[in-house]
């Protein structure tokens, strides 16, 4: 999701976070078919035998509304609220008719769990841990409300559920923390924090689709930076890494938000320009060229040449060719002396 069309919300605050939601909602999608299958074959004639029948309703209608409502969250622009909401309408339907049951509580509990879980396997960490306290609340709240004198005579009957909850949370939000850390490092170049080639080639399939539903043309740009060898030669690779780093951040500081800027192996970076005109395109890359050299680069002079080329308009994004033809710009721009840009011709 481009950063421009992104509206923040309480739950995803960037945009990275909502597509790890609308991923991991995609994905979970099969289990919770799966999920639903299992609870009407196992949970619902137990739900049917052990509450009265207006209660069983609504546990079964919360549960069918959340599933319905998840599914739904993938076609609005934030997705994440209704979900949110599905799970408040999961939770509450559950509550009252544990309340409506009138009943000492033992096994019935146990559904408060399962939005919880649900939480945690998609939205942040943060918002999780909100939703679970929340839970924890309206299970104690749920056991004192119908029968107060036996929870205080046997408080472990109030704490057990409580204490189970916690440790799903607890493992459920070191599972998603872990997975969150591999995505990221997946996709992230851990010395310069900018995306990596596995980012590019995701990237480059998004705008593939878009390519053939708008015709739109696609800017790129392959930058290298000059002499890099000799600057580890000469100053170390420590002082060789620092460059790199601060480099990185004075090509991104110049970018439009809906620009993407990725390191692709060494010292050379490439940049996506959905859209760009060949005057823009040119703009831009001599806008980087002086951002390197105008200033030292961690102390030392610095330079980059770059190559830039546009995608055919009207057709699908062919990106081999497109990378050749900016690396074929960026070799004239190496040949014509460095610190330089050269455009491939459209």
């Amino acid at each position: 999701m481009s950063a421009d069309t992104f509206t923040p919300s309480l739950i995803c605050r960037t945009p990275e976070e909502r597509e790890r939601f609308v991923d991991m909602s995609a994905r979970m999608l099969p289990t919770q078919n799966v999920l639903l299958v299992t609870m009407s074959l196992l949970v619902v004639p137990g739900v049917i035998l052990m509450y009265p029948l207006v209660p069983a309703i609504i546990t079964l209608s919360s549960a069918a509304l959340q599933a319905v409502l998840q599914r739904l969250s993938l076609r609005v622009r934030r997705p994440e609220l209704m979900f949110a909401a599905s799970l408040a309408v999961c939770l509450s339907g559950f509550t009252t008719a544990i309340l409506l049951a009138g009943r000492e509580h033992r096994g019935d509990l146990a559904f408060l769990i399962w939005p919880a879980v649900t939480a945690y396997s998609r939205i942040p960490t943060r918002a999780a841990h909100a939703f679970t306290a929340m839970t924890a609340v309206l299970m104690t709240a749920a056991q004192l409300a119908v029968h107060p004198s036996v929870a205080l005579a046997r408080p472990m009957q109030v704490t057990v559920p409580v204490v189970a909850l916690i440790a799903v949370a607890v493992f459920a939000s070191a599972i998603r923390d872990s997975d969150a850390r591999h995505r990221r490092e997946a996709i992230v170049d851990e010395l310069t924090g900018l995306l990596n080639r596995n980012a590019l080639e995701t990237r480059i399939d998004e705008l593939r689709a878009q390519a053939q539903l708008s015709g739109e043309r696609v800017g790129l740009l392959v930058i290298d930076i000059d002499h890099f060898k000799a600057i580890n030669d000469a100053h170390g690779h420590a002082k060789g890494d620092e460059v790199m780093r601060e480099l990185a951040m004075r090509l991104a500081g110049r970018l439009r938000a809906y620009d993407s800027l990725y390191r692709i192996g060494g010292e050379e970076f490439a940049v996506l320009l959905p859209g760009a005109g060949r005057e823009e395109l040119s703009e831009l890359s001599e806008q980087l060229r002086e951002s390197v050299a105008s200033a030292p680069v961690a102390g030392l002079p610095v330079t980059i040449s770059v190559g830039a080329a546009r995608s055919w308009g009207g057709e699908e994004l062919a990106w081999d060719e497109l990378f050749l033809r900016a690396d074929g710009a960026l070799y004239c721009a190496k040949a014509a002396g460095r610190d330089r840009v050269r455009m491939a011709p459209d």
